[in-house]
């Protein structure tokens, strides 16, 4: 009976939501009623370097959302501090006086692979060879965003770093200027 009653009041709660959301008055609509709901950004900063990083972004409301960052490295001899591949799920909360946009923090957990120096000795010479690494991580990041209304375009610039739990990778740096737009 209590499998019963707790899967109605889930059932109850999600639909209270659902409803919620789609009724919400304040919701950016397109002049063809369209919700926009997404952004597709790609980081401009990582177009210099030999990464390709894009993210993604789907709004819960109007003062947060979450979605996912992913990183390709092109040259796998790149900088250690730069990982080669990286796979991130983010939730920020907004906190600017306009909806969705202004400052924002940034929570992330992910997995990342990439490149660290590992060094041995015995006394007399020391040796260091570059060694891979995947490991799993959480980071935090500050940053701005604004955004054009009548183009549906956004740019923001942000700040962070994460810890990988893996004992000789240490951490990330999350950075970057990223312009997309919003649909």
């Amino acid at each position: 009976m209590k499998k019963i009653i707790t899967s109605f009041a889930v059932l109850f709660v999600l639909s209270w939501q659902t409803s919620a959301q789609v009724s919400d008055p304040h919701a950016k609509i397109r002049d063809d009623g369209i919700l926009l709901k997404h952004e597709l950004k790609l980081d401009v900063v990582h177009i210099f370097m030999p990464v390709i990083k894009i993210e993604y972004e789907n709004f819960l409301n109007h003062w947060s959302s979450f979605g996912a960052v992913g990183l390709i490295g092109i040259n796998s001899d790149a900088d250690e501090a730069i990982p080669t591949h990286q796979l991130l799920g983010l939730y920020r909360l907004y906190f600017g006086r306009n909806p969705l946009q202004g400052f924002f923090f940034e929570g992330s957990l992910g997995i990342s692979a990439g490149n660290y120096e590992h060094g041995t000795s015995n006394g007399l010479f020391s040796q260091s060879e570059l060694r891979q690494y995947t490991a799993f991580g959480a980071g935090i990041a500050l940053g701005w965003k604004w955004y054009i209304p009548k183009a549906n375009v956004v740019l923001e610039l942000f700040q962070g770093v994460g810890r990988l739990f893996h004992d000789t990778a240490g951490f990330y740096i999350r950075y970057g200027i990223c312009v997309g737009k919003r649909f």
